[in-house]
């Protein structure tokens, strides 16, 4: 890919921003032991550009949230179960 050959030490940038945002849902009393959270970088595997320009690489420097559910759990929780 394009991209990962003109910067290739952008894993250590993508684990670094996915931990962030980890971090930040813990700050917030969204852990683990509560919260199934995972965070995944891929701004070189998923890149919205592939030119190699700074304004392309701040187009790929982002955060994609995916919020999936456990209805089973939320309905025993709001039945007191």
């Amino acid at each position: 890919m394009l991209l990962a050959r003109l910067q290739p030490d952008l894993a250590p940038q993508r684990a670094r921003r996915a931990g962030a945002v980890l971090y930040e849902f813990k700050a917030g009393g969204l852990g683990p032991q509560r919260y199934n959270i995972t965070a995944v970088g891929k701004a070189d595997t998923d890149n919205l550009c592939a030119e190699s320009t700074e304004e392309c690489w701040v187009r790929n420097r982002r955060i994609t949230l995916r919020l999936q559910i456990d209805t089973l759990k939320l309905d025993r929780k709001n039945k007191g179960l």
